[in-house]
C-alpha cells in the first residue's frame, strides 16, 4: 500500500506530517512559510481497482473537504489537535499520562 506522504502541497498550502500512527495523522498547515494551523486527520485507506484500464494499486489518502468534521479536524495548536488525538484513541491518553512517555508525540 502506499503510504501518506510527509509533505503535501495543495493549493497553495504545504502541509508536513507531525505524527503518525496506524490510523491518525497531525500535520501542520503552511502558507507563505507562515504555520496557519494544525490539522488532525483519520487515514483513509482506497482498495485497488482498475481506472480507465490502469490498476492504480492501494494507496492512503486525505480526507477531502466533505469529509470534514468526520474524518479530519483543524485546530490552531498542535496541543490541541493531540488533545483532539486523545479523544480518538484513549488507550494512547494512558501511555502519554502514564509511566511511559511517547516521545514521537512532539511537533518538529
Amino acid at each position: 500500500m502506499r503510504l501518506l506522504k510527509k509533505t503535501i502541497e495543495y493549493k497553495g498550502f504545504i502541509y508536513l506530517q507531525e505524527y503518525r500512527n496506524e490510523n491518525y495523522a497531525i500535520y501542520s498547515q503552511w502558507l507563505n512559510n507562515d504555520l496557519i494551523a494544525y490539522e488532525l486527520i483519520k487515514i483513509l485507506p482506497n482498495r485497488a481497482d482498475n481506472r480507465f484500464g490502469i490498476n492504480a494499486g492501494e494507496f492512503e489518502f486525505y480526507p477531502t473537504e466533505k469529509m470534514w468534521g468526520d474524518s479530519g479536524w483543524t485546530f490552531k495548536t498542535f496541543a490541541e489537535a493531540q488533545k483532539s488525538l486523545l479523544v480518538h484513541i484513549p488507550e494512547l491518553a494512558n501511555l502519554l499520562y502514564g509511566k511511559h512517555e511517547l516521545t514521537t508525540f512532539s511537533p518538529k
